[in-house]
């Protein structure tokens, strides 16, 4: 990382000290945003799936896994017995 860079990154680091977040009034989905350094040398170039393998929001798995996982699955036959008739619950 460059001079400039970490003196920027050092800056942010003590402003974030006290508050972690950045909060945005008003938004409905709670409105936080947490910073954070992306470093390309170390990281990749930066995208979505790179991002979301970052923060463990997707795990890279192997197409025979999934291939094995939904071959193994049981699916019902039929749903003629199927009711959401509340007296059969009683």
């Amino acid at each position: 990382m460059n001079k400039e860079t970490n003196k920027i990154l050092e800056t942010l680091e003590l402003l974030l000290e006290s508050c972690p977040c950045i909060n945005i009034p008003g938004h409905e989905d709670g409105g936080y945003i947490y910073p954070f350094v992306w470093e390309k040398s170390k990281q990749g170039e930066f995208n979505a799936l790179n991002l979301s393998l970052s923060k463990g929001w997707l795990q890279p798995t192997d197409h025979d896994a999934i291939r094995t996982s939904s071959q193994a699955i049981e699916y019902a036959k039929s749903f003629n017995s199927f009711s959401l008739n509340e007296d059969e619950f009683s």
